[in-house]
């Protein structure tokens, strides 16, 4: 029952009054201007969703484009499984009600394919020593559960240009004298074509200001 809840309440998509709010700011001046905002920070505290805004952007970058290349960057291998979990409820779960009479099986097989989603999106942790990664589906036996296993990204499928990256408790990782992060921003922040960090207010303000 409480899996059942819990994978109920990860397919939930609806934002509250104010991340739409938020949001819909974000849309209208990106579509009343020519110049768009693709530096993102958001700011709040615990528990007010920020994770979940970012998520938005994620899958609506991934049902746009099945090819994408998005970097997510957090501090722990745990979180990053548990946002790819929450990447694959909640673009599977709305499989039935984005199907439109002239789709194929090929169309669903691109677009809810559970590995292909995955590919659109690699992961950078303390875990992997700040490396991108690829998230795998794994099974070991056929009677033993399918899990997620992460891989180094090979030279030959190395992403020179993400469309999007994601660095979440950015108070965490963003530092001048971080030497993994400097490598992040060189490689990949820098020349990324959207980017989003995610910040609360409770953490150290010189370090926010620095952001």
């Amino acid at each position: 029952l409480r899996e059942i809840c819990e994978e109920g309440r990860l397919a939930n998509d609806t934002l509250t009054p104010d991340q739409r709010k938020k949001l819909d700011e974000y849309h209208k001046y990106n579509n009343d201007n020519n110049n768009k905002i693709n530096n993102i920070h958001i700011h709040g505290p615990a528990g007010s969703g920020k994770t979940y805004l970012a998520l938005d952007f994620i899958t609506k970058e991934i049902k746009h484009n099945s090819k994408t290349k998005i970097l997510f960057v957090c501090t722990k291998n745990g979180f990053a499984k548990f946002l790819a979990r929450w990447i694959l409820i909640r673009i599977i779960n709305t499989k039935e009600e984005d199907k439109s009479d002239d789709e194929t099986k090929e169309d669903d097989v691109a677009k809810y394919d559970p590995q292909l989603i995955l590919n659109c999106i690699h992961f950078c942790t303390e875990n992997t020593g700040y490396k991108p990664h690829q998230c795998i589906l794994k099974q070991d036996a056929d009677d033993q559960p399918v899990y997620l296993h992460f891989n180094k990204i090979q030279n030959a499928n190395r992403v020179d240009e993400y469309n999007l990256i994601v660095v979440d408790e950015a108070h965490h990782i963003i530092h001048e004298k971080n030497r993994e992060w400097k490598q992040i921003h060189r490689h990949y922040f820098y020349t990324a074509k959207r980017r989003i960090i995610l910040t609360e207010p409770s953490q150290d303000p010189s370090t926010i200001k620095d952001i």
